[in-house]
């Protein structure tokens, strides 16, 4: 994750947690694969804010906006590692196609 990544609803920035991921690496796994044990996704890491940023143009014209969701960075992290498994997994036992 960028360190000028724009917070979720919770305010929480991605730099103090890089700063303390040692800290929280084992809470970290542990949510991670109860929620792959469990298979359900806490209802809190799936609230996004929705944030307005410029393409470029007038800033008081709608139509240089576009929309982005921003999840929380716990909800990020989380993806990241789940995402990381089942690549891995794939690969590993050659389950997808070299022309996919």
């Amino acid at each position: 994750l960028k360190n000028n990544c724009v917070c979720g609803f919770d305010g929480i920035k991605v730099a103090p947690m890089k700063a303390i991921a040692g800290l929280i690496f084992d809470l970290l796994c542990h949510l991670t694969i109860q929620i792959l044990i469990k298979g359900i996704f806490p209802e809190k890491m799936k609230v996004a804010r929705v944030a307005v940023f410029f393409k470029g143009g007038a800033e008081n014209s709608v139509s240089y906006c576009r929309p982005k969701s921003v999840l929380p960075v716990f909800s990020k992290i989380v993806d990241e590692a789940i995402n990381n498994r089942i690549t891995d997994y794939l690969n590993k036992y050659q389950l997808i196609s070299s022309s996919q």
